[in-house]
């Protein structure tokens, strides 16, 4: 009894330092001896401070139908690095507003066959003739010189081009297990047709630090004057933009935020984006096009504004060749003549007579 009376007393003694350590440990480990600590800066870890804005994603691509019948052609035979399900957004609101969408190229590896020789016409032109506007995205393939031309006739007779360029990207093009992997620049096409009309594309790629849709590549821009292209616009979201550089005969249609940066300088700046020189534009963007992006912000506006620039124009027809002009016949130059049929010979087709004339050696 004596020992159940001694077991009992010794647990109690234990009992009771653990429970002090227990409520001394909390004072020893906090160092201001507060034993519920508390965050410092209870504000900051509010949900709202936490979570990334909410960016408006609404809204429907609207084309008004027009009572002429136009021709929408898009480039798919120089590499284009777009596919087609990713413009479904815009090919399904031309289609819906009653307008012809055609696709020139894209129907093998190299696309559509190059110009046939000097003097003839390219392919492309021959799918110009018929067409009222010109699309081409993210070209990965140069445009002949019977192209560029062209394209530049096709827009002075009042064609609508509009031209859509993503900055230059780095592909992997040789992998070694010996040595660094080699690495090259995939370099858009677009800059030598669009050069043409006084706008060209940047090489690096626009972020902004500041103001941006929950990533720094996806960069707001803003109408910088009244067109075709920002009826409607008040900030539209690009992913990954490229700047642009606009001539003189060219004017700035959309340009980024303020304290944008531009990848290969660095430099902050509100650089254009979009641009737009009579019947051409240029947008340094593809992804506003497709649908997943298409509805943020004032995207949606965006899409429906080119669709509107692309039937819009009035393009006259290519001016018939008259009298002894044919197409690939130099001017001046006279086709042979042939006799007419069931007729002798005239002296000036008669062939010359065999020269009796004795070879003279080398």
């Amino acid at each position: 009894m004596t020992n159940v009376a001694r077991l009992v007393g010794v647990f109690a003694v234990v009992l009771a330092l653990v429970l002090a350590v227990a409520a001394v440990s909390p004072l020893v480990t906090s160092p201001g001896g507060d034993a519920n600590p508390r965050p410092q800066d209870p504000a900051a870890f509010e949900p709202g401070n936490i979570l990334p804005g909410d960016v408006n994603q609404t809204g429907t691509v609207s084309v008004e139908a027009g009572s002429e019948e136009k021709v929408v052609l898009i480039d798919r035979a120089h590499e284009n690095d777009f596919d087609r399900e990713e413009i479904e957004p815009l090919v399904e609101s031309l289609v819906s507003a009653g307008y012809e969408v055609r696709f020139h190229g894209g129907g093998g590896p190299g696309g559509a066959p190059s110009s046939s020789g000097p003097g003839s016409s390219s392919p492309l032109n021959q799918s110009l003739r018929d067409a009222d506007a010109f699309l081409v995205i993210a070209p990965g393939r140069p445009f002949t010189d019977a192209a560029r031309r062209g394209i530049a006739d096709f827009a002075d007779r009042g064609g609508r081009v509009a031209l859509l360029g993503e900055p230059t990207s780095a592909t992997t093009s040789i992998v070694s297990i010996l040595g660094p992997v080699t690495s090259t620049q995939s370099a858009s096409q677009m800059t030598p047709l669009s050069s043409r009309f006084g706008m060209g594309l940047s090489t690096g790629y626009l972020y902004n630090m500041y103001e941006n849709g929950n990533n720094y590549q996806n960069v707001y821009a803003t109408a910088s004057g009244d067109g075709p292209l920002t009826e409607g616009v008040d900030r539209v979201m690009f992913d990954r933009p490229t700047a642009l550089s606009v001539g003189e005969e060219a004017s700035v249609a959309l340009s980024a935020t303020e304290r944008t940066s531009l990848s290969t300088t660095r430099q902050q700046a509100a650089y254009p984006v979009a641009a737009v020189n009579d019947d051409v534009a240029l947008i340094g963007d593809t992804s506003f096009l497709t649908p997943s992006n298409y509805q943020y912000a004032d995207n949606e506006v965006l899409v429906s504004n080119l669709a509107e620039f692309l039937v819009n124009g009035q393009k006259e027809p290519k001016p018939t060749p008259t009298g002894t002009e044919r197409p690939g016949v130099p001017p001046g130059a006279q086709p042979p003549r042939t006799p007419p049929t069931g007729q002798p010979p005239t002296n000036e087709t008669t062939p010359p007579a065999p020269s009796t004339a004795t070879p003279v050696a080398p």
